[in-house]
């Protein structure tokens, strides 16, 4: 639930708030693209650099029922979270490109090859050269 993009929870918001559950089996009522997958990128890349995720940080472990579906997804579609600021500039904007609220604002696949902050630490080799 953590890595779900905002246009997916607003499919979802209703079904929560009535009580239902939508992990397990969760129907989204949303069509959507890659851009889904972009968002759950930029959530990732959040907790592999933070050490957890966006919306679910240490700040929730002593608050009850913080971490439940409907609260989650609240805090989901705010789209408000922080981004430490001992990670670089390149990466904390690219983190915030891919988690935009808007699905048509984030970057492609392709471009985010070109983020300064891959192209540093990852290099441009093209993927046909790489060694498998």
């Amino acid at each position: 639930m953590e890595y779900l993009p905002p246009e997916v929870c607003r499919g979802a918001e209703d079904r929560v708030m009535s009580g239902e559950q939508i992990m397990g089996g969760m129907q989204l009522s949303e069509e959507y693209d890659e851009g889904f997958d972009l968002y759950t990128l930029g959530a990732l890349l959040y907790e592999m650099l933070v050490g957890h995720s966006p919306f679910a940080g240490p700040q929730y472990l002593n608050t009850p029922g913080a971490m439940g579906e409907v609260p989650l997804m609240r805090r989901i579609l705010a789209g408000t979270f922080g981004i430490p600021h001992w990670l670089h500039r390149d990466v904390h904007l690219l983190i915030r490109q891919l988690m935009s609220q808007n699905p048509k604002a984030r970057p492609s696949a392709a471009s985010i090859l070109t983020n300064p902050w891959i192209v540093r630490w990852a290099g441009t080799t093209r993927r046909e050269d790489w060694d498998y």
